[in-house]
């Protein structure tokens, strides 16, 4: 592999191949003189060495000559990559796990029966927390609610989002620093308005409204069936829903992809090419770099 793969390459894929490169080598040596030259061709190739290294959960001092505790280079950049890949999204999920009363997995989808005898369904990678009969929190992840009458409201907190609801049908997840919430039959109580049937909202993780809107019940909660439906959304918002049904780590790695909003249908059955579905009106593309990290990034 040549060191440059031509000038309208983005510096970052060629950094990540550079990384991938040195993963794979048994005897690193001619890569890592490679590296240190691609670095000190400019300062726009250091910065995008630093944000491949920092995506891989690396230090600087990848680059260091001596091993660590007399363990091979190749035994410890793997490591490396392995942790960027699930310790780095698994940590702050910890504490997370430990609030909750009901969680899934990658791509598992769970159906429980609250104390008051509501159902609800959560999708993957999801927290609920359920403290007392008719409250209950979405810790991360997405739920579909089934809930049952009762002279008092259900009520619902999504980080600083409170809701309260009536008997009835409601999605609601969270991903991207976004809150959605749908009615798929039912009233809701939100941000000082009713929902009913076919209304939804947009919230960030304040409460303060982004966007509002209207669509067929019966294409609320379609991840249920694995199939995600998305109308004018952020691609940040629609790759972290996706995302749940991918292993490791999703991330974006050119910022201006993030907000751009796609519309499309999308199966779940298939994550990594509903991903690249997703991502393709945008101009990006998308790079599973190791089975524990997925990039997308401009082309």
């Amino acid at each position: 592999m040549s060191a440059d793969r031509g000038s309208g390459a983005p510096l970052l894929d060629q950094a990540i191949d550079l990384l991938i490169r040195l993963q794979s080598e048994p005897s690193p040596e001619i890569t890592l003189s490679l590296i240190r030259s691609w670095r000190q061709r400019s300062p726009q190739h250091e910065a995008a060495w630093c944000r491949a290294a920092k995506l891989h959960g690396l230090s600087g001092e990848v680059l260091a000559p001596k091993d660590t505790a007399g363990m091979p280079r190749r035994t410890l950049l793997i490591g490396g990559l392995a942790l960027a890949g699930l310790g780095l999204s698994l940590g702050p999920g910890l504490v997370t796990v430990a609030r909750a009363d009901y969680q899934t997995g990658l791509a598992e989808i769970r159906e429980v029966t609250l104390a008051d005898g509501s159902r609800v369904t959560l999708g993957p990678k999801t927290a609920l927390a359920a403290p007392a009969p008719r409250q209950a929190a979405l810790l991360q992840g997405m739920v579909f609610l089934d809930i049952k009458a009762a002279p008092q409201p259900f009520r619902l907190r999504a980080d600083d989002c409170a809701f309260e609801l009536s008997q009835g049908q409601f999605d609601l997840s969270m991903q991207a620093r976004e809150i959605d919430l749908s009615v798929a039959g039912g009233q809701v109580s939100a941000q000082n308005r009713i929902l009913a049937a076919g209304d939804w909202l947009r919230l960030d993780t304040q409460g303060r409204t982004l966007q509002a809107g209207t669509r067929p019940p019966t294409e609320i909660a379609s991840w249920r069936d694995a199939f995600l439906i998305a109308q004018s959304e952020p691609l940040a918002s629609v790759s972290a829903r996706i995302a749940r049904w991918l292993p490791g780590r999703l991330v974006i790695a050119s910022p201006s992809l993030a907000g751009r909003r796609i519309s499309g249908i999308y199966d779940l059955r298939d994550p990594l090419a509903a991903l690249r579905a997703a991502v393709q009106p945008t101009g990006g593309q998308v790079r599973q770099v190791t089975p524990l990290l997925t990039i997308i990034s401009a082309l």
